[in-house]
């Protein structure tokens, strides 16, 4: 039970608590950011709060802040510019189309078996009874019947 409640309020290890830009303004001001990473409008770091330990934190920052990176080295903080992901041409291609093809393939693999050999696709449970001729049977009822039987 100690061990449930433990996992269940401690906050997971990598996760950073989402703060509001004008409470990271208010840190960098009080110069307790110590470092940072900027990555387009994303900003993610750490900073000491009031009893002295590291606390991670993200923000989102405004297009239009051109005040921050003076305010950062005048500050004394450490920052990085991270370069934009660049995502995969080919990802993307097979992440939008591959469904879609698949289905396609999918769709014409079951229209060859339907086509194919008068309908295999659709040959389970199929009768493989023929049909009898009068002229042609075989076995009469007097080979089969006992002695009794066939005197009558």
């Amino acid at each position: 039970m100690i061990l449930f409640l433990y996992q269940a309020f401690e906050k997971p290890q990598g996760q950073s608590d989402t703060v509001p830009y004008s409470k990271f303004l208010q840190e960098v001001e009080q110069g307790r950011v110590e470092q940072l990473t900027i990555k387009k409008q994303q900003i993610t770091g750490t900073y000491k709060d009031s009893f002295g330990s590291k606390v991670e934190f993200e923000t989102n920052m405004p297009e239009s802040d051109d005040a921050l990176v003076p305010k950062l080295v005048e500050k004394g903080v450490e920052f990085d510019v991270a370069p934009e992901d660049e995502e995969s041409w080919f990802l993307v291609l097979m992440a939008n189309w591959f469904p879609m093809i698949f289905l396609i393939a999918v769709w014409l693999f079951f229209m060859r078996q339907i086509q194919s050999g008068g309908g295999k696709a659709l040959s389970f449970g199929k009768s493989r009874a023929r049909m009898l001729e009068e002229g042609n049977t075989k076995v009469t009822f007097k080979d089969v019947a006992g002695i009794d039987e066939s005197k009558s």
